[in-house]
């Protein structure tokens, strides 16, 4: 075998401005294999999103769904944003809990070897949402830098 290859830069999409067909346009306009559901609950009332939609509609188009509960926002830290507001303070404790089980990351990158891959959530705004602390742990392993998609 040659030479294990790191995996390509990797994007981020929130579809809360997204039909299922302009998310997939996206996600195929670049190239993405593989979809990745970091949601702990995969559920939507936005017709398409949810876990079952999505496992039978992007496989379609030529893209694996995958996922990834491990990598959800656990509720008790939900809770500090529904009770408070307070996105930064939910989002620190979402990184203190991502970093204390960052084997979820690595074992993930392990299964996607070099595919081109997309964290997928809800909010629009990267900034406003867990993936952001996903996506900036990822760069911290692999170097590789997240383009978050619009």
């Amino acid at each position: 075998m040659g030479k294990k290859t790191s995996p390509p830069n990797f994007y981020t999409l929130g579809y809360q401005g997204h039909s299922l067909s302009t998310m997939v346009k996206l996600l195929t306009g670049h190239k993405v294999d593989v979809l990745i559901d970091v949601r702990q609950n995969p559920v939507s009332r936005k017709s398409g999103f949810s876990r079952r939609s999505l496992e039978k509609s992007v496989p379609t188009f030529g893209i694996e769904y995958f996922h990834c509960p491990e990598l959800g926002t656990p509720p008790p830290i939900r809770k500090i944003y529904l009770t408070t507001g307070n996105i930064k303070k939910a989002l620190t404790e979402y990184e203190k809990h991502l970093r204390a089980r960052q084997e979820s990351l690595v074992t993930l990158l392990g299964k996607l070897s070099s595919q081109r891959f997309c964290l997928l959530c809800l909010e629009s705004d990267h900034n406003q949402c867990h993936r952001s602390i996903i996506a900036h742990l990822l760069t911290e392993l692999t170097g590789c830098q997240p383009i978050h998609l619009h």
